[in-house]
């Protein structure tokens, strides 16, 4: 699936995949966003804890129940591998 999202969005998104151990793979990080973040009612602004959530929410694209076994594996692989990169460096 492709999706279109404001080039603002796009910058936190990139920063934030980074920062979470993902690289440039953002939609990876999003994939795990939308699975961990997903609710079966739309929440409240407060009640959301990422501004990108937000985005993925306005746009349609977060809006039902969660596959959160998948979201961790994602996850779990991800820190796996970062940690086996970064144990190789001298």
């Amino acid at each position: 699936m492709q999706i279109s999202i404001p080039e603002e969005s796009a910058g936190l998104f990139r920063a934030k995949a980074a920062a979470a151990g993902f690289g440039d793979d953002i939609a990876s990080y999003l994939s795990l966003l939308v699975a961990g973040d997903q609710t079966t009612s739309r929440p409240t602004t407060d009640q959301r804890a990422d501004p990108e959530i937000d985005v993925l929410i306005d746009e349609g694209f977060a809006s039902g129940p969660a596959d959160r076994s998948w979201a961790a594996m994602i996850a779990d692989c991800k820190r796996k591998a970062l940690a086996e990169s970064t144990s190789r460096q001298p």
